[in-house]
């Protein structure tokens, strides 16, 4: 065991002011990838210009670890293209004196090993932070160079294998994000063939634009009726009030069907399961049940979500009429017929929606692998 500040060199500090037109690269705690522990940008700046943070000296193989509590686990390892440029006080540079390879302190350093010690030396209620000094005394297991790269070798193995399950589950992600689209596109790409005839949306749907209430009428005390303005109260499925209105205008009642209208959100959907008072970023669709099922209804104005948001394109701010939504042509096959769809629709949803808590918990397990994978190896487990 030896303390990391035996294994480093000391830090090399430069100030850029004193060569004013010269230009820098400088990476700050915002320049790193948590998850990946990489560099993934840095900025530009003519000395004149250098942020009084601008100070230390990287070189290519330093290792940067971030000493503030909400950057804790910023660490990286320098790239050759950063060789002799800056960064931020903010991080502890760790150079190898030779007796440490770079990369088991780049290991060690987003390890519990050193991770735990640096929380306990935290200083400050705000911003929790820990000095170069703090870190420098952390106690390091430190086998022979060999053994080390060895090991090395082996926790890069492992990574590449955690990266290749982490692949593997962002493509099943984007499978799963493409099946309902895929289904409802098939549903109703098949209209023509059968020969359904066509409504205009108004035709089988009362199409109910929101007005919003005076804003002295907002309460977050549950006065009057809940009121909705836009995506931000919606849920996965139902909204989630935050606000109340005491003097409502425009209402919906429950199995209406909401989709926002105004604004970058425009065609995001929702189902009202209670009478709420909506403003004007939403419209509210009352369905006709004699012509249409209102399962039905709502899997069509899906299918016109990227139309809807095409119209707008260019617009700097999107908004859908109440002209354009209720000329919206919607094909109207007998009740039967949709019962079929809805019943098809419901279950594939269902199964996708399955499939996605499966994924997250997936990727919770997947995250958590690099962090296990570490702390096996320096407790001699693997």
């Amino acid at each position: 065991m030896r303390r990391l500040g035996e294994v480093v060199l000391p830090t090399e500090t430069r100030d850029p002011r004193k060569d004013p037109e010269a230009v820098f690269k400088y990476v700050d705690i915002s320049s790193v990838d948590n998850a990946a522990f990489q560099i993934i940008g840095y900025k530009e700046y003519r000395g004149e210009e250098a942020p009084s943070r601008a100070r230390k000296v990287v070189r290519t193989n330093d290792v940067i670890f971030a000493t503030t509590r909400p950057y804790l686990r910023s660490v990286a390892i320098v790239p050759p293209e950063l060789d002799n440029q800056i960064c931020s006080t903010g991080f502890c540079v760790l150079r190898s004196n030779g007796m440490a390879d770079p990369k088991w302190i780049f290991a060690l350093a987003r390890s519990d090993v050193v991770i735990d010690p640096v929380v306990k030396a935290m200083r400050g209620a705000n911003y929790p932070a820990v000095t170069d000094r703090d870190v420098l005394a952390v106690e390091i297991p430190l086998p022979p160079l060999d053994k080390q790269r060895r090991i090395v070798a082996r926790i890069e193995e492992l990574t590449r294998r955690i990266e290749e399950a982490r692949g593997l589950r962002q493509a099943a992600c984007q499978e799963a994000a493409a099946i309902m689209p895929a289904a409802l596109a098939e549903v109703f790409g098949r209209a023509e063939a059968e020969g359904w005839e066509t409504q205009h949306l108004d035709q089988v749907a009362n199409v109910n634009m929101g007005q919003s209430p005076p804003g002295s009428s907002y309460n977050d005390r549950g006065d009057g009726l809940p009121l909705i303005n836009g995506p931000t109260e919606f849920g996965p499925h139902h909204p989630i009030p935050a606000q109340w209105t005491n003097q409502p205008t425009k209402t919906c009642c429950p199995g209406d069907i909401l989709i926002c209208v105004r604004g970058a959100t425009t065609g995001r959907m929702n189902w009202a399961d209670q009478v709420y008072c909506i403003g004007r970023g939403l419209a509210a669709l009352t369905v006709d049940e004699s012509m249409c099922l209102s399962g039905y209804v709502y899997a069509f104005v899906q299918t016109q979500t990227q139309e809807i948001l095409a119209r707008s394109a260019g617009s700097t701010f999107p908004n859908l009429r109440s002209e354009e939504l209720k000329a919206l042509r919607i094909p109207v096959p007998p009740l039967s017929e949709q019962r079929c769809i809805v019943t098809y629709l419901d279950g594939l949803q269902a199964r996708v929606e399955a499939l996605r808590r499966l994924q997250e918990e997936t990727e919770a397990e997947v995250a958590a692998m690099s962090g296990a994978v570490l702390a096996k190896v320096f407790r001699g487990e693997l």
